[in-house]
Parts: structure tokens; sequence; C-alpha cells
């Protein structure tokens, strides 16, 4: 790529004929705001197989992940180490008796998550065996005070080494996963709420400092989620999270998207849940039989997964978790190459390693295009520029305010490259970047020094 410096302070990055749309104004500002959030966690990460190796130990580690939610991570469909009845399969069991637990899959899962640097978001859910010959296992626990025994056992030997376990200190206990969908949950959404209640209430007495939550709804709607919360409120049932799963994202669905946090949080705040935090507990554009169609992990659906992410740093969501980064549907890796959401995950991992947020105003940005800048602890700076669909290819950044950098640069990924390049670097750019792009489903990262 071809770096030109025109006459004054503006340097011009891939200078090109084509500039069509309204050109992008990005001021950034010197005014630290809040923590760059964890938007970038992940579901079913790596599985434990021999064709996954050079994945998981030289390409995985670069996207960043914070969090690792438990649910779906396995090394056979259906097959879910984590999941109850598999680490305690017989469920007319005694559940004070160690010989009746298995912790040897999930322990040795559990150690390589930690050996990467995340932590743990452990859903206590049963094993989802729609994709195997035969169902092993009933999908709604037969006792419920039985289970919730189960559950306390499980996290007394993650957190208080009880069995030979380890403390790991996991913090986030979620209960269930997709209760409103009947291969999920046998049962009603009345006895779903029934098990929550108890669950969480237990648990919470017995770990005071863990937080639970639920009740990561498929299909999150108003009716659903009232009823959820007022089975809570009656029983006076801690709720220290909300979970919920977004998915099948169609042409004009970005509000839909980008808003969902801010519905849930005005009905927690009306059911007095004021204090309850909003997990995304899995989430992906497309899903089912839409995950094999031509073109499910290309430039336009990571450009927009990216807008998505930044979007959610200014809306009252608290934590997501993608699905997935392994190398089965949907994820960012096929083998052999990761493809371009692998990239775009590793673009958000650099600028979340910045730590906290900068102010910025934007002129000009698509519907649904999106930036977010990231200041360090020594004054570098993040910017990264989210654009999806039509609009402007020409985007100017204007970082006066910050003073000077000692040199930078911008790496790109569009339908031209499907990976996250260098195309340029620069020493002391002054206070303005114009950068030039013709394609519209583009992902920048761009990198300033002190």
């Amino acid at each position: 790529m071809l770096l030109r410096v025109r006459p004054g302070p503006v340097l011009v990055i891939r200078e090109t004929e084509e500039k069509t749309g309204k050109p992008v104004s990005i001021v950034i500002g010197n005014t630290r705001l809040e923590p760059i959030k964890d938007i970038n966690g992940i579901n079913q990460g790596p599985m434990l197989k021999a064709s996954n190796d050079d994945y998981r130990q030289n390409w995985f580690p670069k996207l960043g992940v914070t969090i690792w939610r438990s649910h779906d991570m396995a090394a056979d469909a259906g097959l879910n180490p984590y999941d109850i009845n598999h680490i305690f399969p017989i469920e007319t069991a005694d559940p004070s008796d160690r010989s009746f637990y298995d912790f040897r899959a999930s322990d040795d899962y559990i150690a390589q998550i930690k050996a990467g640097g995340s932590d743990i978001f452990w859903c206590l859910t049963a094993a989802d065996e729609r994709f195997i010959n035969r169902q092993h296992f009933r999908i709604s626990p037969p006792d419920t005070e039985k289970w919730k025994r189960v559950c306390e056992n499980i996290i007394r030997h993650y957190n208080e080494g009880q069995w030979n376990g380890k403390k790991e200190g996991i913090a986030w206990w979620e209960i269930w996963d997709e209760p409103d969908n009947p291969a999920h949950w046998s049962g009603t959404l009345e006895q779903y709420f029934d098990l929550y209640t108890k669950t969480a209430s237990y648990l919470k007495a017995r770990f005071p400092d863990i937080l639970v939550g639920g009740p990561s709804f498929g299909d999150p709607t108003d009716e659903k989620v009232a009823a959820f919360l007022s089975a809570c409120k009656k029983a006076g049932a801690p709720l220290d999270f909300f979970s919920y799963k977004l998915f099948n994202y169609a042409k004009g669905d970005y509000d839909r998207f980008a808003c969902s946090p801010g519905r849930l949080r005005s009905l927690l705040d009306e059911a007095g849940f004021k204090d309850t935090r909003i997990v995304l507990s899995s989430w992906h554009p497309v899903r089912g039989s839409r995950l094999d169609i031509e073109g499910a992990k290309d430039i336009s659906w990571a450009s927009l997964c990216a807008s998505l992410m930044c979007e959610w740093q200014n809306r009252p969501l608290d934590m997501a978790l993608f699905e997935s980064t392994n190398d089965g549907p949907g994820g960012v890796y096929t083998i052999p190459n990761p493809n371009p959401l692998y990239y775009m995950f590793v673009a958000f991992a650099d600028l979340a390693a910045h730590g906290n947020l900068l102010s910025l105003e934007t002129e000009g940005l698509g519907t649904e295009s999106r930036a977010l800048a990231g200041k360090d602890e020594s004054g570098n700076v993040d910017v990264l520029l989210a654009l999806h669909g039509e609009g402007s290819r020409s985007t100017t950044l204007d970082f006066s305010a910050l003073g000077n950098f000692s040199h930078g640069e911008v790496l790109l990924m569009d339908k031209a490259v499907e990976r996250l390049s260098t195309v340029s670097s620069f020493v002391r750019p002054g206070g303005k970047i114009e950068l030039n792009h013709p394609n519209p489903d583009t992902i920048i990262l761009v990198k300033l020094y002190k």
C-alpha cells in the first residue's frame, strides 16, 4: 500500500480516486472514560483434538479472550465436560458421595483455559444431546434439592479445593441454558423459575462472594423476562446478572441487536433489579442452518460484529460472549486458516488491551458503522473503525488533542484482503490522518505510539 504525505498537517494513507459518500470525521478527545468492557468473551473455544493443536497453541492466544463460557465446550457433539450430567451422571446417586463425580475432563479444560489467562463463566446446565444418536439424560432435573447440592459440590471443587480440586476463584455461575427452548428444557417455564429461585438462593447463601444469574433466554421477550423477574422478586431470590442470547440477524436488525441491552435494562429497573448486570451469554449474527451459507464468515459479517461490539461499549451491557471461536460452523477458524471473524477479534483485543476508552466525536459515519478509541497508561492510543455497509470511502482522524506521537501504523481488512494487515507505517504523524478505503465493509485499526 502506498503512503503519501500531502503538504500540511494531514497524513494521507491509501490514496484513491474513488471517494463516494459524505466524508467521515472523527475527533478524538483526551478525556479518559470508563474501562473497556468484556464484550469479547467467548463460547466454544478450541476443542482439545490434534487437528486443533496449531490453532489452539499459536493462533487462539492472539484473540485476547478474558472470559470463556463453559456450555457447548465439547470434545464431541453432545459431550460437554462441564455439564452436570457428565460430571454427575447418575442422577439417583448420593450427591455427597465423591465416587459419583467425574471431574477429569472438566479439570483438564479448566487448567488449559486458566493457563491461557482467561476466567470462566460457568453455565450449570445439562448437555445438549440433539446431535448424537440417542438421548442419555433428562434435560430437566427431576429433583431440585439434589441438583442444587450437586451444584454446590462443583463450586466447592473448583473454588475451595474440595476432592483434590483447586481454588480457581470462579465468580460467574449461570443457572441453566435456554429454558425457553424445548431442546434444552423439558419442563415448563414455571418449573424452571422454581429451579432457579431455589438454587440461586441456596448457592448465594453458601458462597456469598460468587455471582449467580440466568436464565440465558434464547428469545428474551418482554413477557418472559417480566415473568422471570416476578418469580425472583416473589421468592426473594438473588439475581446478580441477567443473561440472554441473540441470533439470526436479518436486514434491518441492527437496532434489535444494538438496543437489546437498553430494553432489558428498563425491564430490570422497573422490576426493582437496578443493580443486576446484563450479560449477553451467547451471540452470533447467523445460526443454525444459516451458518453453512456461503460467506457466513466473510468480511461483511466481521465488520457487522465489530460495529456491534463497538456500539455495546456505549450501551448498558456488562459482558458479551460470542459463539464461537472454534473451527465449527460460524467459528472464527476454518482449518487450516483463520477467517475474517478471527482478525476482527484480534483487532478488538488490541484495542481492549489499552484499558480505558477515550472520548470521541464522529460525523458522517454510516448508520451501521462505529468507532472506538482507547488509551493505555503510557499514552499510546488505538482507534478501531468498524465500517459496515455502504457509506463514505474517506475518513479523517483528528487526534491533535492528544499531543505528539513518535510513530504509528495502520492495519486494514476488507474484501480485497480478508486478513488484518499493516498497510502503512509512519513517523511523527502530526495531528491528523486521512484514511481512504474503497470497499464498503472494512475494519481499520490505527495505532499511535508516544
